[in-house]
């Protein structure tokens, strides 16, 4: 009976915290299959931090929540149902959050794992963000709405003055290079068939690299790749944190790996960063970044200096399937954490609990929610 009063100790406490009151709306237009693998660890945190999805009670649920692409809801034709975001979707919303805006495309439908996304180009089905969604996104931020976007939200397939609207709202500027931490480079189910091509393209020569390393593309096609313990040192791809006294960093470690896509950024006048991507490069390394005008440190989680809150995840940060577990949980960051002692997590998970959940357990404090009082 003691071990029982013990286990349900956590649950009881989370049981009695207050709900949050924030009225948040989710998009995401890149959902191939019915993993929502690009929102459903931020639908887990949602839950966790005990807010309540729109229109309904909680809990939150990945095929529902968000708005985007729907792969199971389809027509006649088994087309599946999309739905592209509109002023009325904000009107009584405090925060946006975009999760992702890729889109879906033909080779994600014909017959790919769950697990893979689809290795080469192919016609869009659904994707980008309109100049009507990003003029809907302005409206509501410019009468106080709060705005979070991630990895992906600007950049291809989204053009033009969408592009450059996204860019200001965000306070920051893109610069076209994008890269991914690869356990393999070898490895023919996860290395993209456009990286490959585009590597001949440019150098003449086969793709031929083993082991872990970067993959860094830009998106006029030019290409280049860091290997580990040749251009990289091991496991160099970090993220550190750069204002450890700002609120929205508490308990946030420094030098976390990071082993997915990211892209850099600059930040704007007008704009902090609060965390930054640091390749831990060689010499050699050091010198191959010159060669594109890239350098080793570039921001990873850019904040605006004013009210309302937008900020900016320059990495496939919500991307992220682990077990997180039950979220009915109180302390499971810290719990979590002491497990870390015993594993060390050789993926997203330490990221996860190190530096996502801790970041968006900040933000949604209600102490903390927007810009911090200096």
């Amino acid at each position: 009976m003691i071990f029982l009063f013990f286990l349900s100790v956590p649950f009881v406490f989370w049981f009695l915290k207050d709900d949050l009151a924030n009225r948040i709306l989710v998009i995401d237009k890149s959902v191939p299959n019915d993993e929502y693998r690009e929102h459903s660890s931020l639908t887990w945190t949602l839950n966790h931090l005990k807010t309540s999805p729109p229109g309904r009670s909680r809990p939150w649920k990945d095929y529902i929540d968000y708005i985007g692409y729907y792969p199971e809801r389809v027509d006649e034709n088994d087309k599946a149902e999309t739905e592209d975001l509109t002023p009325e979707h904000l009107e009584d919303k405090d925060l946006l959050f975009i999760a992702d805006s890729y889109g879906v495309y033909r080779l994600d439908l014909e017959g790919q794992d769950e697990d893979l996304t689809a290795l080469d180009y192919s016609e869009k089905i659904y994707g980008g963000m309109t100049e009507k969604e990003v003029k809907a996104i302005k409206d509501f931020v410019d009468r106080g709405g709060d705005f979070i976007a991630e990895f992906n939200t600007f950049a291809s397939p989204t053009y033009g003055k969408a592009r450059r609207m996204l860019e200001k709202m965000l306070w920051l500027k893109w610069s076209g290079w994008a890269g991914r931490f690869f356990e393999d480079l070898s490895n023919k189910d996860e290395i993209p068939e456009w990286a490959r091509r585009n590597y001949k393209k440019h150098y003449g020569k086969e793709w031929d690299f083993e082991g872990r390393g970067i993959l860094m593309t830009h998106w006029d096609t030019r290409i280049f790749v860091l290997q580990e313990e040749i251009d990289i040192e091991p496991r160099g791809m970090r993220i550190s944190v750069v204002r450890p006294h700002d609120p929205l960093m508490k308990d946030v470690l420094s030098d976390v790996p990071f082993y997915y896509w990211f892209d850099i950024v600059y930040a704007r006048p007008g704009s902090e960063v609060l965390a930054r991507f640091d390749m831990l490069v060689t010499d050699k390394g050091q010198e191959q970044l010159k060669k594109f005008n890239i350098y080793h440190q570039f921001p990873a989680i850019i904040r605006a200096t004013k009210k309302p809150l937008a900020i900016y995840f320059a990495g496939d940060f919500s991307d992220n399937k682990v077990d997180e577990g039950p979220y009915n949980m109180e302390w499971a960051l810290y719990y979590k954490r002491f497990m870390r002692l015993i594993d060390h997590y050789p993926d997203q998970r330490g990221f996860f609990w190190e530096c996502y959940l801790p970041l968006m357990m900040n933000i949604f404090d209600t102490k903390n929610y927007g810009i911090a009082e200096e």
